[in-house]
């Protein structure tokens, strides 16, 4: 089958040698390797490095039956402004107008959010008899009024009104809706009043843990060793790997001040916090003097494999926000694939999914003192830590492997798509002996 996968800003091959891949990359490798044909829809311009791939509008020939469908969108350098907005529209529009021009697909699967290339996705299914699934990472614009003041939030959904209009269109009208997460499904079949949920089901985020070479291991590890993290100094890592976004979406505040109070105890556990945004200048300069917190900036696939080799546990310190807490973070199929557990200050789902596993350490949020005691209790008992990290791994292959989950989806895919023709041969047939009668 001939599939479009449109997602506007996921990394890809062009982005660097080592980059990470996420979710729409590894569905559509799979689907290339089971000989389905590819077309990934997305942008010119890189949401992590903010910056462009290419100059122009381009397909690009990246493998036999897989090839990329770069659009050209102008540059934003906030991921909550104006000009992403703008960038997201524009993109949105100009799919609209190259698929005209295209040979249609047998289907159509686009991320949400963004809502307005799914809107021009789900448009262009409808109007062309074709199966399109709605991929739903997020819960937009619901997360936006949410962290707004209690007083504020009619307002809000006044003002997004013509946005629910469009999400209102995508779900009524998505042949399948499928998700990460229970509540993302029911929350949007729900809002939307949708009543064809024939296909919708979960399907979790999933990691494919690498296969690095000899070479590649060996340089990721001389780089680990400039910030003084050695394989065979058997200290006890916490690992952060993300975005160092807004202070009212990430607490490394408290993160930071756990290690303050555990490095007065210990020289042996240290805090490695991967990753680059808008606050990282600022939680440098809380962190400073501090020998055991170390910031190395956006890091690549095998330094984060080499990195999750020799880490104690890893940490997700969101804040509790209603769509956190009714999430997985993708971060945690990371930690898991590594074998290690995870500490949070996130209260709901992923303590709830992940309790049968006792691999989850969670300590009330802005609680440093909670989460010092936690990892210097994990750091003082070697087989606890052990069998913990046995349970994240056993957690990993159940639940978050790429192999299995990535598998399954393709055989849905290719379901969804039986089914649909099945239907649709179905319509036609009532409706010429409804003609002929």
């Amino acid at each position: 089958m001939k599939v479009w996968i449109v997602n506007v800003s996921e990394p890809c091959f062009l982005d660097g040698e080592n980059v990470r891949l996420h979710r729409s990359y590894m569905v559509s490798e799979c689907l290339s390797e089971r000989n389905h044909e590819v077309i990934f829809w997305t942008s010119t311009f890189t949401h992590e490095n903010k910056s462009q791939r290419l100059d122009n509008t381009t397909l690009y020939r990246y493998k036999n039956n897989f090839n990329y469908f770069f659009i050209k969108t102008p540059p934003y350098y906030k991921n909550v402004s104006l000009a992403r907005v703008i960038n997201h529209l524009q993109f949105a529009r100009k799919f609209a107008k190259l698929a005209e021009k295209e040979d249609p697909p047998d289907l159509i699967l686009t991320s949400y959010p963004d809502i307005f290339h799914s809107y021009e996705a789900v448009k262009y299914a409808k109007k062309h008899n074709i199966p399109v699934v709605v991929d739903v990472r997020d819960m937009w614009p619901e997360a936006f009024v949410e962290v707004m003041p209690k007083f504020l939030k009619p307002v809000a959904k006044v003002f997004l009104s013509p946005i629910y209009l469009y999400v209102n269109y995508i779900f009524r009208n998505a042949t399948a809706v499928i998700s990460m997460l229970p509540f993302c499904l029911q929350w949007y079949q729900n809002l939307s009043n949708r009543k064809n949920r024939q296909f919708d089901r979960v399907f979790h985020h999933a990691y494919k843990k690498l296969n690095p070479t000899h070479e590649e291991l060996e340089e990721s590890y001389s780089f680990w060793k400039k910030y003084g993290i050695e394989k065979d100094n058997k200290d006890f890592i916490v690992c952060f790997f993300g975005s160092i976004g807004s202070k009212t979406v990430i607490d490394l505040d408290t993160v930071i001040k756990a290690g303050k109070l555990i490095e007065s105890k210990t020289n042996k556990i240290k805090f490695i916090l991967c990753g680059t945004g808008q606050s990282l200048n600022y939680y440098k300069s809380i962190a400073k003097g501090c020998k055991n917190i170390v910031f190395p900036g956006w890091v690549d696939a095998n330094k984060i494999y080499t990195l999750l080799e020799m880490g104690a546990v890893g940490i997700i310190p969101y804040r509790n926000r209603f769509d956190f807490k009714n999430t997985i973070p993708n971060k945690a199929a990371e930690y898991l694939s590594g074998g290690l557990p995870i500490l949070t200050c996130m209260d709901g789902y992923i303590n709830e999914f992940l309790k049968p596993y006792s691999c989850v350490f969670h300590y009330q949020e802005n609680n440093s003192d909670e989460l010092a005691n936690i990892i210097l209790d994990l750091y003082s008992n070697p087989q606890k830590l052990k069998q913990s990290s046995e349970n994240a791994f056993k957690a990993y292959n159940d639940h978050f492997n790429s192999d299995k989950v990535y598998k399954e989806m393709i055989n849905y895919f290719e379901k969804v798509l039986n089914q649909s023709k099945l239907k649709f041969q179905t319509e036609n047939n009532l409706t010429f002996n409804k003609f002929n009668k």
